[in-house]
């Protein structure tokens, strides 16, 4: 059976059925498919080949591009297969960006040439078709530490309200939780333990603040979601908070790091060859202002060998009833890179995106607030978690139903009644666990 029988061809995709088939098989050969399908894989490509849901192909589909292009580097690819493979969660990430970024590059008359594992400073030679060179050095900086960490404990919150939903006598059930500060581990014990309490005080609660930060807000699905089904019980959770105050100062410092890192082991710069960082930015990285920090940090060290520095971001966004992967790029040049230019008719390098739409500014992520005010989201962290079931309709002598991504982690599930003895059924959609990306 081809693997690509298991998975749907994106809407938007360039790619004829056969192309589709060759660029999962491209992952499958590389990778293997026991490593792949393991079925206690944690890994996040593991947990993508596992999925089937539409942003889980378009990432796989990036990565088989990436290894077809990059086919002829046989040797450099089973050393970053390994390092990726491997344990080190932050040598894996790398190394996988450093095919995906690579691959960037590598179309049409541009050419590159990965660099040796044991080089220091750079990760391969771009060779541009007037023969022109940038070394380029990836760099990609994955969430921080403390959105790690908020994560992670909203998910815990989402199960502790779970098992409780038993107790609380209502079809479905939404729980909204805001911090005026971001949590620390006492915090979320406090926001816990008020979980705990009677269902009763749940129910009952409109408002109410719980602890020393947490604003919280309860109330029954009913008000906002139709049909809700009596068969199995509907929740969603919200839980915002400001991020750390360390998260700005925190992705300034790697931009920096990635600059003096190059400018110390890179080559020196000449008419016809530049140096240039590539870095992938955390979806929450503020990129208006990493490419200010970036261009200041570049004007201020004139004669350091490096001249340009490009940002890249992906997210998933949605807009209306259409969601989609957002590439975004800018670039924050040197006046030695200016100079370049005009010595040698370079310009700035082009990257070919398999996949997606390309922007140069993200989008901006909107909660709608309980007074029906949009408030920007840019500064925060927003979780939403939980599954809603709603009872199909009778409509003559069919039953219709819907299941839908309704938000990010939050999805819509159709209980159906097609037998005559009165079971039922709970149809349900591949969908994406919540919007976020795991190796792009």
């Amino acid at each position: 059976m081809s693997l690509a029988n298991k998975r749907h061809l994106p809407k938007d995709s360039p790619f004829t059925e056969s192309e589709f088939a060759l660029i999962l098989q491209a992952v499958a050969t590389n990778f293997s498919l026991g490593w792949l399908e393991a079925s206690s894989g944690a890994h996040p490509l593991q947990r993508l080949w596992r999925r089937l849901d539409h942003f889980a192909t378009l990432e796989l589909v990036s990565l088989g591009v990436a290894l077809r292009r990059l086919s002829s580097h046989t040797r450099w690819l089973r050393q970053q297969v390994a390092l990726i493979k491997g344990k080190d969660s932050n040598n894996s990430a790398g190394a996988l960006f450093e095919i995906l970024g690579l691959a960037h590059f590598d179309h049409g008359d541009n050419t590159v040439v990965p660099a040796n594992q044991s080089q220091p400073g750079f990760d391969g030679l771009l060779r541009l078709r007037n023969g022109a060179t940038i070394t380029l050095s990836l760099k990609r900086y994955g969430p921080s530490d403390a959105r790690r960490e908020f994560f992670r404990q909203a998910e815990v919150i989402r199960h502790r309200l779970q098992s409780i939903l038993p107790q609380i006598p209502l079809p479905g059930f939404r729980f909204n939780a805001l911090a005026g500060a971001y949590p620390s581990a006492a915090h979320w014990k406090q926001l816990a333990s008020y979980i705990t309490a009677t269902p009763e005080q749940l129910i009952a609660t409109t408002q109410e603040r719980c602890g020393d930060i947490w604003s919280v807000q309860t109330a029954s699905l009913a008000a906002e979601v139709e049909h809700l089904s009596s068969v199995r019980q509907s929740l969603f959770v919200l839980l915002i908070a400001p991020q750390h105050p360390n998260d700005p100062s925190g992705f300034f410092s790697k931009i920096e790091d990635a600059c003096r890192n190059l400018a110390r082991h890179g080559p020196e710069e000449t008419d016809r060859a530049v140096n240039a960082v590539y870095i992938h930015l955390a979806p929450n990285a503020p990129f208006s202002q990493c490419k200010q920090w970036a261009t200041e940090w570049l004007q201020t060290h004139p004669n350091r060998p490096v001249s340009l520095v490009l940002l890249y971001q992906a997210s998933i966004v949605r807009a209306g009833d259409k969601s989609f992967v957002l590439h975004c790029f800018d670039n924050a040049v040197g006046p030695q890179y200016l100079r370049w230019i005009s010595s040698s008719g370079g310009a700035l390098p082009h990257i070919l995106i398999p996949i997606g739409r390309v922007g140069n500014a993200p989008a901006t992520t909107i909660i709608h607030s309980a007074n029906g005010a949009f408030v920007s989201a840019d500064l925060l962290y927003v979780f939403q978690g939980g599954d809603i079931y709603q009872d199909a309709v009778n409509e003559g002598e069919t039953q219709v139903g819907f299941v839908e991504d309704f938000r990010s982690g939050v999805h819509i599930h159709s209980v159906l009644e097609p037998l005559r003895d009165g079971r039922k059924i709970i149809a349900s959609g591949h969908f994406s666990p919540e919007d976020e990306l795991l190796i792009l």
